[in-house]
């Protein structure tokens, strides 16, 4: 089954620099880091990478953000998750309890009721 994934992130632009440059490079020049792997118990293994393409930055709340999509063919009637960590992320607040956290991603490819 082909799946699109598309990620939006956000990190701090001091540690992944992102100006008007960047972004009229037309994806050339690419921010971020880490990708979505799946879950090690998983008989199925994929990896997207976590690098996308500058959309907008801040200089004032020290941001960088982008997106980018990726397909990729899944086994049907299965529940696959992927797992991302990484750093430099913007803290949640409140309470700011840090930049390094981690993300899950939960796909389901079983059919549903009503042959949707």
């Amino acid at each position: 089954m082909l799946v699109r994934v598309t990620q939006q992130h956000s990190w701090r632009r001091s540690a992944h620099f992102c100006d008007e440059s960047t972004i009229t490079s037309g994806g050339l020049s690419l921010i971020g880091e880490g990708a979505l792997i799946t879950n090690a118990n998983s008989s199925f293994q994929a990896t997207i990478n976590g690098l996308v393409q500058c959309t907008d930055f801040n200089e004032e709340f020290d941001y960088s953000s982008g997106q980018s999509s990726t397909d990729i063919v899944l086994p049907v009637d299965t529940r696959l998750e992927f797992l991302y960590t990484s750093c430099c992320w913007i803290p949640l607040l409140p309470p700011d309890l840090g930049s390094d956290w981690s993300m899950r991603l939960a796909i389901d490819t079983h059919r549903r009721g009503g042959n949707k």
